[in-house]
């Protein structure tokens, strides 16, 4: 009882000590860890294949230590001064644009905008970067921002990062935590910040931006190669169909046919021709065989059957050319005969004899008949007896 009364006498005798060492050090709490934050931690895991990715040469032992290499190498990419800024200059753009002071909108809280906006709009240079804020497009306002940030002193951009602020700053940004998970492929990352929606797209815009940056390093000379290959593609094939377009007209012009297909047609209308021309001589052979073999059975006197519509012919003309003779010399008035046709008409019979015993002569292959009576002058008797007429007659 007496030690706890000597130790309130004690206490009450240095009042003034302790209240003045209570307020010293709860000032100086306070001082210290007036910008500090309540820490919201966040983690992902990034896949990089380095380890197990699949490769040609399967049956290929793995090197453990070129894959813990290229593992250190991502890991370097990802903490890196340049990835960093790109991450930094696309997150101050993100809270610029999609910030509201309202309400939360994409982990950005009201409080993260509202500092950040009031930061910069407050600033000497203030309203001339607020002009650099693109709100329909993130990309445009990062190059804005990319373009104005220089090495220089008075330049906000520049100096926000490289000084000491606590969302946006290298020294907050290095604090991104990157390690290997054993000896896998994963690679996790872990931050933490004061705000949650800071600590959110710090993380997420990171593992883009080291996405790109790893795309770039490795496939940038294969990717100039492969633009190189397309603008060539794109050169000659414009030059193809240009000269493409050049022969349709020339072939146009010049009535040139398409050999490839019209040829083809060609050809096959020329064999359906000759097929044809081979069924129809075909055809005539036959026909002509088939003739020639009639006529070996046919006889001499059939055969001059089929000559003698010639010779009545000429012998019906003979007795009309008669007739008309016996006619006009009938008549009495010798104005009324017609001299000169009438000498025509003598002469045209005396041809129709001379035609008719060249045509019985030719007829007729013996001398004789099978009675054995001449044919030497078949003709004339019949043509005194059928054609001749007095001289003078009187009607």
């Amino acid at each position: 009882m007496n030690f706890i009364i000597s130790i309130i006498r004690t206490l009450f005798r240095h009042r003034w000590l302790i209240l003045v060492g209570t307020s010293i050090f709860t000032l100086l709490v306070f001082y210290y860890t007036r910008h500090m934050r309540g820490g919201y931690d966040v983690k992902a895991t990034l896949y990089t294949g380095v380890a197990s990715g699949y490769n040609l040469e399967s049956d290929k032992r793995t090197d453990w230590a070129t894959v813990q290499n290229s593992m250190d190498n991502l890991i370097s990419i990802m903490q890196a001064e340049s990835t960093l800024k790109r991450v930094f200059l696309r997150l101050f753009a993100r809270v610029l644009i999609q910030g509201n002071p309202d309400h939360e909108n994409d982990g950005i809280t009201p409080s993260c905008y509202s500092y950040t906006y009031n930061h910069l709009k407050n600033s000497p240079h203030g309203p001339e970067i607020l002009k650099l804020i693109d709100k329909s497009s993130e990309e445009k306002t990062v190059a804005n921002f990319e373009s104005y940030m220089r090495p220089q002193k008075g330049n906000y951009i520049y100096e926000m990062f490289y000084y000491n602020h606590p969302f946006y700053s290298y020294n907050a940004l290095k604090n991104i935590r990157v390690q290997r998970r054993l000896t896998s492929d994963l690679l996790d990352i872990s931050y933490t910040s004061g705000d949650p929606g800071i600590a959110y797209n710090t993380v997420s815009i990171l593992m883009d931006e080291f996405v790109e940056e790893y795309r770039r390093i490795r496939y940038g000379e294969t990717d100039k190669v492969i633009k190189y290959f397309e603008e060539e593609l794109q050169r000659i094939g414009k030059k193809l169909n240009s000269e493409e377009d050049d022969l349709t007209k020339y072939n146009v012009q010049k009535r040139i046919i398409n050999y490839l297909d019209e040829t083809k047609e060609i050809a096959a209308i020329s064999k359906e021709f000759e097929l044809r021309e081979q069924d129809a001589l075909f055809a005539y052979n036959s026909t002509k065989s088939m003739l020639e073999e009639l006529e070996k059975h046919m006889d001499n006197n059939a055969k001059q059957v089929l000559k003698n519509m010639e010779f009545m012919d000429k012998l019906r003309e003979a007795s009309n050319i008669t007739s008309k003779i016996s006619e006009v010399e009938a008549m009495s008035d010798p104005k009324q005969k017609n001299e000169e046709s009438l000498t025509g008409d003598k002469r045209r019979l005396g041809e129709l004899k001379q035609e008719l015993n060249d045509l019985t002569n030719s007829y007729v292959g013996h001398k004789y008949t099978k009675e054995g009576a001449s044919r030497i002058n078949i003709i004339d008797p019949v043509s005194y007896t059928h054609l001749t007429l007095p001289t003078n007659r009187e009607v």
